[in-house]
């Protein structure tokens, strides 16, 4: 399930794509696969949007179902509080030190009733176990993705934390926060006269 990129982007904006891409398929080789990937431009938390209950996990040599949603968003990008020291002239054309705060969340369809009564305890504690596997797989995609190695290059790279969301609407899952920090760049394609 690879995100689509068009070109020229940011190294920020590649790297996140690569994370991305590197969740998506460790949630499906771990039997966790999703119904859709995708980058979100969100100001607030990350929508519980597309939790479907089952789809194609979106590999064709897989008969795995999926269901969910795995959604990055960029929280904010700050100029690093050490950005004098990178080593490069101060200009405003260089490439500056950037800490970027990116979300990565995934939502799930969970159990309900039709009476709206409680679901049975067995069946909640299988649902929060998964959410924490998913924690966990994600946290791998961040640390360790090697097909990201090379996107993300530059960046230093650290998992937060994980935050628990729902359930709301038959859905719920959870966040984790990243913190990226790098040398912020663009080679735009510029206009000539």
């Amino acid at each position: 399930m690879t995100v689509p990129v068009p070109s020229p982007l940011p190294n920020l904006a590649l790297a996140i794509s690569a994370l991305l891409d590197c969740a998506c398929e460790l949630l499906a080789d771990n039997g966790r696969a999703v119904c859709e990937c995708c980058l979100i431009h969100a100001q607030d938390l990350i929508p519980m949007d597309n939790c479907d209950c089952n789809c194609p996990d979106g590999r064709p040599e897989s008969a795995q179902t999926g269901h969910g949603r795995l959604s990055a968003r960029v929280v904010q990008i700050t100029t690093a509080a050490n950005n004098s020291d990178n080593g490069a002239p101060s200009s405003d054309c260089m490439p500056s030190l950037v800490t970027a705060t990116v979300d990565f969340g995934v939502f799930r369809c969970i159990t309900t009733t039709q009476d709206g009564t409680a679901v049975d305890c067995d069946t909640v504690t299988l649902e929060s176990l998964d959410f924490i596997a998913d924690s966990a797989i994600l946290r791998q995609a961040v640390l360790c993705c090697p097909q990201a190695a090379a996107v993300k290059g530059g960046w230093d790279i650290v998992p937060d934390y994980w935050l628990p969301h729902g359930p709301a609407g038959g859905c719920a899952g959870g966040v984790l926060r990243v913190e990226m920090t790098g040398l912020f760049t663009f080679r735009p394609t510029l206009a000539t006269p």
